[in-house]
């Protein structure tokens, strides 16, 4: 893909095509190296803007990598993570939603609760789920992310940031939505505010605690468990 990097995207159109070929010739119509050269067909027309053509293209590529590895194989979920993407930037949300959770699973399935890939998957479909209007369920899925990052301690002071930012983001939402998702929303903030404060502590990093107790108040800081 240097070629793709430099900008000749349509000698890179060319080449994947002529791989794709070959492929099909040598290895068989539904092998993962026909898959395989799909998706990357299917990336190109991306970036060539046909968005339509490459999503054809990434069903295509997945239903070969189903048919030869079964639906619950983890490379079948980076497949299915990836199409859903591109299904959520062109506004197939209902389409993207459904593949996002079967990625998910599969990710739970194969690593278990704790793995940061599967904190991966809870972010993507946190991130659509925000856009789509689901706070308080975007809400869940960003902590149960942090989470898992924290507990493998992995980016405890971010994480600490996040939920601060996430407490933040769902007070002024509470705002403006009704009685009672305003309650849900303000509960789930809290809960962030409560992370936020045991990430820092954890971190070892007193400025940051100090910065949290001017931002949310020092009461909630000795209220939170450390």
């Amino acid at each position: 893909f240097v070629s793709r990097k430099l900008g000749k995207v349509g000698q890179c159109l060319s080449l994947c095509e002529e791989s794709l070929t070959l492929s099909k010739r040598l290895y068989g119509k539904e092998t993962a190296e026909v898959a395989r050269d799909t998706n990357n067909l299917a990336v190109v027309f991306k970036e060539l803007g046909d968005n339509q053509l490459a999503i054809k293209l990434h069903f295509e590529a997945l239903a070969i990598m189903k048919q030869l590895f079964g639906v619950n194989n983890i490379y079948v979920a980076q497949d299915i993570n990836n199409l859903a993407a591109l299904l959520a930037e062109v506004g197939r949300y209902d389409e993207a939603e459904e593949l996002f959770e079967q990625s998910l699973n599969i990710k739970l399935d194969y690593y278990g609760p704790d793995h940061e890939s599967v904190a991966s998957g809870m972010t993507n479909l946190a991130l659509l789920y925000q856009k789509i209007g689901k706070y308080a369920e975007a809400g869940e899925l960003h902590r149960g992310a942090l989470k898992i990052r924290v507990k493998s301690n992995l980016l405890v002071k971010e994480a600490a940031e996040s939920s601060s930012y996430m407490a933040e983001v769902l007070e002024s939402l509470s705002g403006i939505k009704r009685p009672s998702e305003s309650e849900k929303l303000k509960s789930l903030a809290k809960g962030f505010v409560d992370d936020a404060f045991r990430f820092a502590k954890k971190s070892g990093d007193p400025e940051l605690v100090v910065a949290l107790e001017k931002r949310h108040g020092e009461r909630q800081s000795r209220t939170s468990i450390a």
